[in-house]
């Protein structure tokens, strides 16, 4: 009987606070409890086992990236562009960028000729690379998924979709195997004279071969999709390409995933007990206290600047700055 007062008093207050929300009136109910912490405990408890808290968190971060006016990332760059280049493009460049438009050269990679890229044709600052990006120069096949946004070069595994998709995997099932020419950013980017500040990759665990394809390119920013467990067949997952991302010279700086329990638990409880980390994305600076990380400032310091004022480290970039010119300074003596 306790048991079921209590899930039905839970219940019953989801439901007045879903009211509350409707009307507005959520809001003074935080200011009265935000003071007091047993009381707040109490309240979130009562969502805990429907909402990820953790992507809350995440997301409430996230809400810093492309706040600053592009009227001082303008003035930062002082005439200079950035050069974004987004693989994966399938859809739209990210949207939040698009307030910073005019300050963007962009190299869009996409090889399906159906993708309804918001800028199809070329242009002064926009290049379209209709080829699979990856580590060396050839051909691929590319596994045409149900959903065509679970596409990949490596075929789905199903060890751990089940699990991920709570048994409801239909948008990985693998409609047909499309052949492309396949090229890496290093010959792209020699190809066009561009350079790349803002890298974005978005395909399916590919990330690995694709950033083993920059050669002597280094991004200031990378976001990459991430995997905690292989959902492709020999699929690299986040701990192998956040090594070496570090080994190239780069700390991350934000982490963005979504966590699963049982797929028992998917309607009654989703988030309850400890979950395992699945799938999202990392994002990733330069590490300006090694000389690796350095190298990828050195003569970029507006595009760096810019940059990191775009993802909301405004704070951070200022200090890692004046550490990175005591430390240039310091190799200009001991030369």
């Amino acid at each position: 009987m306790r048991g079921f007062i209590k899930q039905y008093s839970v219940r019953l207050s989801r439901f007045i606070i879903r009211i509350f929300l409707k009307k507005g009136i959520l809001l003074l109910f935080v200011r009265l409890i935000v003071n007091d912490r047993n009381l707040l405990h109490s309240f979130m408890l009562l969502f805990v086992d429907r909402t990820d808290l953790v992507v809350v968190a995440q997301r409430n971060l996230e809400k810093k990236f492309f706040c600053v006016d592009e009227s001082i990332v303008e003035q930062v760059l002082g005439g200079k562009k950035l050069s974004v280049f987004d693989v994966g493009a399938a859809g739209n460049l990210e949207p939040d960028l698009n307030r910073y438009r005019h300050l963007l050269n962009v190299i869009a990679a996409e090889p399906r000729h159906d993708a309804s890229l918001i800028e199809g044709e070329n242009s002064e600052d926009f290049i379209l690379i209709p080829k699979l990006i990856g580590n060396q120069e050839g051909r691929a096949v590319l596994n045409i998924t149900r959903k065509e946004t679970t596409s990949s070069i490596h075929e789905p595994m199903s060890t751990f979709l089940n699990f991920y998709t709570s048994r409801n995997s239909e948008r990985f099932d693998l409609i047909k195997k499309v052949e492309f020419p396949m090229t890496t950013i290093a010959t792209v980017l020699n190809e066009t004279s561009q350079q790349v500040h803002y890298l974005k990759l978005d395909t399916q665990g590919n990330e690995l071969d694709i950033l083993e394809g920059l050669g002597e390119y280094r991004p200031i920013i990378i976001k990459t999709e991430i995997s905690f467990v292989p959902l492709y067949k020999d699929q690299t997952i986040f701990f192998h390409l956040a090594k070496f991302l570090y080994d190239m010279g780069y700390v991350q700086f934000h982490l963005s995933y979504g966590s699963k329990s049982s797929p028992q638990n998917i309607h009654e409880n989703p988030f309850v007990g400890t979950l395992i980390p699945m799938h999202g994305d990392a994002w990733f600076m330069p590490d300006w206290t090694r000389e690796y990380g350095r190298e990828i400032i050195r003569e970029r310091e507006k595009e760096y600047k810019a940059l990191m004022l775009i993802f909301g480290l405004g704070e951070i970039c200022e200090y890692a700055l004046e550490e990175y010119k005591v430390s240039n300074n310091h190799d200009d003596r001991n030369v």
